[in-house]
Formats: C-alpha cells, structure tokens, sequence
C-alpha cells in the first residue's frame, strides 16, 4: 500500500480536499462518481418510513393537512421515494400530506427544488433551509424524520403531539 498523506487532522487531508473539489459539481456528484447511499435514501426504507406515516395518520383524529418534515433532506431522494411510495400504496394518506424538504444548505436547497425530482409531487413538496442550534422555524408539523444519527438536533423539535420519527443509522 502506498502512502499519499502522513496522518493529519480530516480538515487538512487530501481526501476532504478531493471531496470537496469533487462537490462543486453539485448534486450530479452522487451519480457521476458512485456515492453509495442507497440504504439511507433506498425504496425499501421509504416504504417503512411511509407505513410509519400512515400508522401515525391513524393514530390522529383529523381530516386536514398531515404535515411531514424530513430534517436534512440532501437531494431529497428519500423523501421522493416516501411520496412516490404513499401515492401508488396509499393514495388516500398521499393526498393529506404536506411535505417539508429541508437541509442546512441553501445551495442544495435550491439544487433540489430546481433539480424536477419532485415533478409528479409538485404541490406536495416545500423546500427550506433549516439550521440546527439555530432558531427553528415554526414548522407545525404531525411527522418528522431523518435518516442520520444524531440526538442533539432532534432535542429542539417540537411537534404538536411531541412525536419525533428517529430513523438512526449507524454509520
């Protein structure tokens, strides 16, 4: 094995520099150089994440809007294949749900509400910027989720049946 770099701190390897040049061709970047995520943003963890939407949907009396935030969304792919799942499987669910796609990013926020992944859910999808540890916007939502690990950000939600959806994975 051949050594590049002699151990430094991550910000100061070679491989986040690669990384990082390697971004600046925006989304495309998962599909053009094989960025493995499927697991995390896959069908088959979409149709868990949608049962679990439908179950909650049930649990709540009510006939209005059921509002759905995934935190830290990315490319949206997850929360696309959650709305392409509800719509084909449950239809009735499909048509009260109000998703809110959002991610720290306001570059990538963009990228994906230009991107057309949501086109077949156009007036189901709103795009926002979210910054945890900073003031969280009054988002009222009956369903969150995110598919990344990390309990100091879902302390600081509030739902109004206090039901936060951590879907952890370990990295």
């Amino acid at each position: 094995m051949t050594q590049i770099q002699k151990g430094v701190s991550r910000h100061r390897s070679i491989r986040l520099k690669l990384s990082n040049l390697s971004w600046q061709r925006g989304i495309g970047n998962f599909f053009m150089a094989g960025v493995p995520f499927s697991f995390s943003v896959g069908k088959v963890f979409a149709e868990q994440i949608a049962k679990a939407i439908v179950y909650t949907m049930g649990a709540q009396s009510g006939s209005g809007p059921f509002i759905v935030c995934e935190l830290g969304a990315g490319l949206g792919i997850l929360s696309k294949h959650v709305l392409d799942c509800l719509k084909s499987d449950y239809p009735t669910q499909y048509k009260r749900c109000q998703f809110y796609v959002t991610d720290f990013s306001q570059p990538i926020v963009k990228q994906v509400r230009r991107s057309g992944i949501f086109k077949d859910h156009k007036n189901k999808v709103v795009f926002q910027k979210v910054v945890f540890g900073e003031s969280l916007p009054k988002i009222n939502f009956d369903f969150c989720f995110l598919s990344y690990r990390s309990e100091e950000h879902t302390s600081e939600l509030q739902s109004p049946c206090n039901l936060v959806c951590r879907l952890l994975l370990e990295k």
